[in-house]
C-alpha cells in the first residue's frame, strides 16, 4: 500500500482520537456583559473615537452604507442568509461604535423580522450566516432591549445552539473534516450564539462550548501556516468570510 496513503489514514484517526478536548471558559470581566463577541462597549466606544479622528471617510462611508442598508426579502434564495449577514453585522457593529439611535432601532427591527422569519433549527450554510449576525446584533444592541426582546433573542439562540451541536458533532461527511468550509460555517454560527448566551444562566451549554473550542483547535490544525485553506483560494474566500472573525 502506498505510505502516503497510510499517513493520510493515520492522520485523519488521529484527528478523531488522540486531539484533546478543549475547555471553553469566558473572561471573568466579560460574563454577564454585553456586547462581547467582538469587543466590549468600552472598546467599542474607543474604536469608535478612533475611527471618527483617523478614518474619517471610512467611518463615514460605514455610516452612510447602514442608512441604505434595506432588510433582505428574497427568502427562497440560497443567499439570503449572506445578505443578512453582510448587511446585518456592518448594522451591529456601527451600532456599537457610534450609540446612533436609529442605527440601533434598525438593529432591534431586523431582530424582530427574523424572529419572525428565521429557522433558528436549520443547519445550513445559508442559515449559519444569519445566525452567525443575528448573535452578533443580539450582543451589540443587548443594553438597549427590554427584557422580553431579550428572552425572545435567547430562546432562538438556544435553539441554534442545540440544533449546531446535534448537527455539527454527529457523523456526516464533512464533520471530521475541519479544512472543510462546511465545517467553518457551522462552527462560526455556533461560536457566536454560544459566545451571545454564555454565563447568562445557561450552564447547560457549558459541555458544548467545550465541544465547540476543541473543534475549532482542529480547525486551527487544520489550516496552512500562514492561514490559508487546503480547499483552495475559491473556498478559502468563502469560508474565511465567518472564520477568521470566529478564530
Amino acid at each position: 500500500m502506498n505510505k502516503f496513503f497510510i499517513f493520510c489514514i493515520l492522520l485523519n484517526l488521529g484527528s478523531s482520537l488522540v486531539w484533546p478536548q478543549d475547555v471553553f471558559v469566558l473572561k471573568s470581566e466579560v460574563i454577564n456583559q454585553h456586547p462581547r463577541i467582538l469587543f466590549t462597549q468600552s472598546e467599542a466606544d474607543s474604536l469608535g473615537l478612533m475611527a471618527r479622528t483617523y478614518l474619517k471617510t471610512d467611518y463615514d462611508t460605514m455610516i452612510s452604507h447602514c442608512r441604505k442598508f434595506s432588510y433582505p426579502t428574497n427568502y427562497n434564495s440560497s443567499t439570503w442568509g449572506q445578505s443578512i449577514w453582510w448587511r446585518l453585522c456592518r448594522l451591529a457593529i456601527a451600532s456599537a461604535l457610534s450609540k446612533e439611535s436609529w442605527i440601533i432601532d434598525s438593529c432591534k427591527i431586523w431582530l424582530g423580522r427574523l424572529d419572525q422569519d428565521a429557522n433558528f433549527s436549520e443547519v445550513e450554510l445559508n442559515p449559519a450566516h444569519l445566525v452567525a449576525a443575528y448573535a452578533l446584533a443580539y450582543d451589540c444592541v443587548y443594553p438597549y432591549l427590554s427584557e422580553t426582546e431579550r428572552q425572545t433573542c435567547q430562546t432562538n439562540l438556544q435553539t441554534t445552539v442545540q440544533a449546531y451541536y446535534d448537527a455539527t458533532f454527529q457523523p456526516a461527511y464533512w464533520s471530521h473534516d475541519y479544512a472543510n468550509n462546511h465545517m467553518h460555517f457551522r462552527l462560526t454560527a455556533l461560536l457566536y450564539s454560544i459566545l451571545a448566551l454564555y454565563g447568562d444562566d445557561n450552564p447547560s451549554i457549558q459541555s458544548i462550548a467545550d465541544q465547540c473550542m476543541t473543534y475549532f483547535r482542529r480547525v486551527d490544525y487544520s489550516l496552512g501556516p500562514d492561514g490559508s485553506s487546503h480547499e483552495g483560494l475559491n473556498y478559502m474566500k468563502y469560508g474565511h468570510n465567518l472564520l477568521i472573525p470566529a478564530i
